[in-house]
């Protein structure tokens, strides 16, 4: 038997452990939790209040209005940032960052837990409104549920799907609209998101986006990196946008009457065709070579047709 001076103690663990904003546990759930994990015997519920006035003395967010319960350490989204970080943090192994991992997600409910366990991303900008986007949109996913997202000069109401932590950024992949295509935005480029409660019917396509995240990856590390020189001729803000979005690392210049953009990636026609996209809007200043291979591979798509 477990002895009585540590029950506090037990106590203050089984509230971390299975209590949040949205889950409580009664007298008698503390009672059976102390019986079941720590082997407790001959214990009421006159010892259960007791233990917990001493308890709120010390803590003071212990809520006892729907029954027992003790805000986590961190938030969802407090524990999201951090998982991410120590996910990129290339100098640890993977045993050591599964631990650090582990200890991390001790601070917050099983509830929470199981919750980051179903919507593992891939692997921070720390606004409140980036942790509140967070948030929600672990929610909808979680839940399967639309959300709608504003724009400084538009609203979609869209499906969720994966967040992607790449580059100090977070990124959204959804879809939205009768197509079904699966889009990606950078979160800081998201004004507000507003829950609607509806249901999707389509399946959670986690594989479908971490295919396009992939592929952006080869992208990137199809040969030895090189720095892109563009100019930007026609339609400024939706290429600079679209680009900041699309390109993990990108530069915009527009110090001078020309803006130009920065692109360090790895050559491929994954890259190539990311260009097409712009059509005559860009033009390739540097390196030559780069810009002669892009040429050649406009030819071969010209070729084909």
């Amino acid at each position: 038997m477990n002895s009585n001076k540590y029950r506090i103690f037990y106590i203050l663990k089984i509230l971390i452990k299975y209590t949040d904003d949205t889950h409580f546990l009664s007298a008698n759930n503390l009672i059976e939790k102390l019986k079941e994990e720590y082997g407790f015997k001959d214990i009421n519920r006159k010892t259960i209040y007791s233990d917990i006035e001493a308890i709120s003395e010390i803590i003071s967010e212990i809520d006892t209005n729907s029954g027992y319960s003790i805000n986590p350490v961190f938030s969802l989204s407090e524990i999201k940032i951090i998982e991410d970080m120590i996910s990129d943090f290339k100098d640890l192994d993977d045993k050591r960052r599964h631990n650090l991992i582990n200890k991390i997600r001790s601070f917050t409910s099983v509830y929470n837990q199981n919750l980051l366990d179903k919507i593992q991303t891939e692997y921070p900008s720390s606004t409140k409104n980036t942790l509140y986007l967070i948030d929600s949109i672990l929610y909808a996913i979680s839940c399967e549920e639309t959300v709608i997202i504003s724009f400084k000069d538009r609203k979609e109401e869209i499906i969720p799907y994966l967040l992607d932590y790449n580059n100090s950024h977070y990124y959204m992949y959804y879809s939205y609209g009768p197509d079904g295509k699966i889009y990606h935005i950078r979160l800081d480029r998201i004004s507000s998101i507003s829950m609607t409660t509806k249901k999707h019917n389509s399946k959670m396509r986690i594989d479908e986006s971490r295919k396009i995240i992939s592929e952006s990856v080869e992208s990137f590390n199809s040969r030895d990196i090189e720095e892109v020189k563009i100019e930007i001729i026609r339609n400024k803000e939706f290429i600079v946008n679209h680009m900041q979005d699309n390109f993990e690392n990108v530069i915009i210049n527009e110090n001078t009457d020309i803006t130009y953009a920065y692109i360090k990636v790895g050559i491929s026609s994954v890259f190539f065709a990311k260009l097409t996209i712009y059509k005559n809007d860009i033009r390739i200043i540097a390196p030559l070579r780069v810009k002669a291979e892009y040429i050649e591979f406009l030819k071969s798509i010209i070729n084909t047709v």
